[in-house]
């Protein structure tokens, strides 16, 4: 249930006009989650300037009983991420080894085949960008969905966009000084999707990273091409993008705090 804690809070947002009550605290709690697990109904009802009464509203919105509910979910979901990362960099440190031979294998290949250079670029696009979106289907949609959880753990305001239509709404509508990941193991991910149905425009000062394992053509709408080079098949493909999600992750949060 945590895992999708922040898509329902991201999908009520998307049901409210900014300046609600309801807007208010889904927006507070999508960028703190982080940091609340000592938080109470109090603390909550104070930083976003409404009652305890809101309060209680919202959470049962989001289809929880009570406040302890939601909380259990905002503490695991928060530790879940801050444990994976320590994992990873554990793991580019040489202290932990969490993966099987034959994935270890892939990650030290991707880490010979992704260029520095492009994880750098992708990085400082994320971080100057006005606003961050995330996008992908099937699979891919969960690495998306991941790395907009990781991204705002990090303090980076990050919105998954996960139904078609929306996505499709989305690049009709895209503004200038967004930054848009993509995660596509195919890298065809217009073409499959969008080719008859969305007139797609990029405004000026806009980045848009693909994220692929086996890509031998996209659009030239992309600015940043991220390939494993990995194939298509379960720990080829899917898997790919998940490492791939942490290792620019991790480039984030480097850059971030230089």
């Amino acid at each position: 249930m945590e895992r999708r804690l922040l898509v329902r809070i991201e999908g009520l947002l998307n049901t409210e006009e900014a300046g609600t009550v309801d807007y208010a605290i889904g927006t507070y709690l999508r960028h703190n989650f982080s940091h609340l697990h000592n938080a109470s109904l109090t603390d909550i009802s104070k930083a976003c300037n409404v009652s305890y009464a809101s309060v209680s509203r919202f959470v049962r919105k989001l289809g929880y009983d009570d406040f302890f509910d939601l909380k259990q979910d905002l503490n695991e979901l928060a530790a879940q991420t801050q444990n994976g990362m320590e994992i990873f960099s554990r793991f580019q440190e040489g202290t932990i080894l969490p993966f099987e031979d034959d994935l270890q294998k892939q990650v030290e290949h991707m880490k010979q085949v992704v260029s520095e250079d492009l994880l750098d670029q992708a990085a400082e696009a994320i971080l100057q960008s006005h606003s961050v979106f995330t996008m992908g289907h099937w699979h891919s949609g969960d690495a998306a969905l991941q790395l907009s959880h990781d991204l705002l753990y990090l303090g980076i305001d990050c919105t998954p966009i996960t139904g078609v239509d929306e996505q499709a709404e989305y690049l009709r509508s895209m503004k200038e000084g967004d930054c848009l990941i993509i995660f596509s193991c195919s890298g065809n991910f217009f073409r499959d999707f969008f080719q008859d149905t969305v007139r797609f425009r990029k405004p000026a000062n806009t980045k848009i990273i693909m994220i692929t394992s086996d890509c031998h053509s996209t659009s030239k709408a992309v600015d940043v091409l991220i390939n494993s080079d990995t194939g298509m098949g379960l720990t080829g493909g899917n898997l790919s993008l998940f490492i791939l999600e942490k290792m620019l992750l991790l480039r984030c949060y480097a850059k971030k705090n230089q």
